[in-house]
């Protein structure tokens, strides 16, 4: 294709099968579908080979959609790895934090934490059996270990693993 200038057509080329393909082929079948439905005709029986060319076309079209993304994306990065490279003083890599039980904050790491994400998974598909804000503690403990961000000491151990 025209739009994406030579420099990157050094990328690799997308896979076959990826999102921006997908849906437009699926929008290329859907308005084939539509447009027999609007006709009066048997929807899917009808017009095969228009909905075969029309997914095909979507389908190709999204596949340089995700090439022309790529290049914009790489382009991007580019131009931002080239900046923190002329301007170090403003990127100062910060210590790493401390992995520790004690203090304000901890992480879902451990075996006790996993065992723990699961008995709070349990105890919100059973809200029957506990109060609402030991369900609440437990929502909030689940969403935080999904979400891999630092879980508060209060979400922590003592309170849920009392209710268990």
């Amino acid at each position: 294709m025209g739009f994406i200038p030579e420099e990157g057509k050094s990328l690799p080329p997308p896979g076959l099968v990826n999102r921006n393909s997908l849906w437009l082929a699926g929008v290329g079948w859907v308005s084939a579908v539509l447009h027999n439905a609007i006709n009066h005709r048997p929807p899917v029986k009808s017009g095969v080979h228009r909905q075969f060319l029309l997914a095909t076309i979507g389908w190709f079209i999204g596949y340089h959609v995700t090439k022309y993304e790529n290049y914009t994306y790489a382009r991007l990065d580019r131009d931002m790895n080239e900046y923190i490279k002329l301007h170090p003083e403003k990127f100062v890599p910060k210590e790493q934090a401390q992995h520790h039980t004690g203090g304000n904050y901890v992480y879902a790491h451990t075996t006790s934490d996993y065992f723990l994400f699961v008995c709070c998974l349990w105890m919100m598909l059973n809200p029957v059996q506990c109060s609402c804000e030991i369900v609440s503690l437990a929502f909030k403990y689940v969403i935080c270990t999904l979400l891999q961000i630092q879980i508060p000491d209060c979400l922590k151990a003592r309170k849920i693993m009392l209710y268990l």
